[in-house]
């Protein structure tokens, strides 16, 4: 037997499997090894370990799919096959993107599910063009007739998932949901050239545009809200509303607390994890140290330190700390390089640029959803967004981290998103 990986994307595996067996006459089986036999027995053990493997704990993301879409095999109906080719798929896409969100942030400790709206599956799925050899993944669910909503996820690097479908009335809302420039389902990989806020601002107009929508709110958390914030300020006159979570405004004193020591305060356990693989000598930069060993150009060098850049972030982003010990290598690789990229350029914004050009959208009605204990963005800088803004309605959560699933976040979330749709129900 020999397996040949056609291709392989994130969670989803495509296989050609190609059975060697024994070629013969149909009168004289004895003589032969029929490979459709073999494939057939195959078969029948791979569903068998895939129905054997522990269920998923969460119940949303699902389990395992396996999906034999293509067999060859034979050539004539009295000769025994001496070879067979399986095509499979196999995928958890789900799981692993909802694990994608826990490693980035996004989603951590206990989800609230019971408070979201049901799962639903896309109505569209795209790839849309955006220039400089970049190619995102857009996805649109709900009602296509229904409010526009452009989901902006965390990171820069983390990409989205099928949980965030669920913040959305899908009879009130049309939601779309895409992969940011080198990261998620967008291509290519990890790619840090053309890769800046601007381009990112400039990818969602052009999503905009694609899709036909003349207005929409922009819901985004951590480096999302930052994102949202950029992209409202520079095209104010398409933005609804504003919904932000966990608000990170990009400046070189917010990386300062996470990078520069600032938190270690609270966790100098991680924090010693996370100085670790670098050397004393240049633990005073520890962006710059990292960034030296994610862009050295030996991929095994950049995944080997992807992992505790990752860790750190993602171990102090829920309330209750579970921080992973793995992570697949490539989502690790691509996070990290994406996040790093920008830290270690300041975001590609003017520090205070956010604060400076508020009175762009002073007009637009926010809600800004924060947990009083974030440790990865503290409340101090939400608080700081909303002083003197009129139209922004700043919700502290209590008992509540910086994660997208936090079980008050959530609920929290849901609750502005309904209170949005009911008032329009009313209009």
């Amino acid at each position: 037997m020999q397996v040949t990986s056609l291709d392989a994307h994130r969670a989803a595996l495509r296989l050609e499997i190609r059975l060697q067996g024994k070629a013969g006459h149909s009168a004289y089986p004895e003589a032969g090894a029929s490979a459709i036999h073999a494939a057939a027995d195959l078969i029948t053990r791979l569903e068998k370990t895939i129905a054997a493997l522990p269920p998923c704990p969460d119940a949303e993301l699902g389990g395992v799919t396996l999906n034999i879409g293509k067999i060859e095999g034979g050539d004539q109906v009295n000769r025994i096959a001496d070879l067979a080719v399986l095509h499979v798929a196999g995928a958890r896409d789900a799981l692993y993107s909802g694990a994608m969100d826990r490693l980035a942030g996004q989603i951590g400790g206990t989800a609230s599910h019971g408070r979201l709206h049901p799962m639903v599956e896309p109505f569209d799925r795209r790839v849309i063009e955006v220039g400089d050899g970049h190619r995102l993944h857009v996805e649109q669910s709900g009602n296509p007739e229904g409010v526009p909503v452009i989901v902006l996820h965390g990171g820069p690097g983390g990409g989205c998932s099928p949980y965030m479908r669920r913040f959305f009335d899908p009879a009130h809302y049309r939601a779309v949901l895409f992969d940011q420039r080198g990261c998620g389902r967008s291509q290519p990989h990890a790619a840090v050239l053309a890769n800046t806020t601007q381009h990112l601002i400039a990818d969602i107009e052009v999503i905009r545009r694609s899709l036909g929508i003349e207005r929409a709110i922009l819901f985004g958390g951590s480096w999302g809200a930052t994102l949202a914030l950029a992209y409202a300020q520079a095209h104010p006159e398409p933005v609804e509303a504003l919904v932000l979570r966990g608000v990170f405004l990009g400046r070189r004193a917010e990386l300062d607390w996470f990078y520069g020591g600032g938190v270690a305060r609270f966790f100098p356990d991680r924090w010693a994890e996370f100085q670790a693989p670098i050397p004393e000598a240049e633990r005073g930069d520890m962006i710059a140290a990292y960034h030296r060993r994610l862009f050295s150009g030996d991929r095994g060098q950049e995944t080997r330190f992807a992992l505790p850049w990752l860790v750190w972030e993602n171990a102090l982003a829920g309330l209750e700390i579970n921080g992973p010990g793995h992570a697949p290598p490539d989502y690790a690789r691509t996070f990290a390089r994406l996040e790093n990229h920008y830290f270690a350029h300041d975001c590609f914004l003017a520090d205070g640029q956010l604060l400076r050009d508020r009175h762009r959208i002073e007009h637009i009605p926010a809600v800004i959803v924060q947990g009083r204990y974030d440790m990865v963005c503290p409340p101090a800088t939400a608080w700081e967004l909303a002083q003197g803004w009129n139209r922004a309605d700043l919700r502290l959560v209590p008992a509540s981290g910086h994660a997208l699933s936090e079980p008050r976040i959530a609920a929290e979330l849901v609750r502005v998103m309904d209170g949005f749709r009911d008032v329009a129900r009313r209009a």
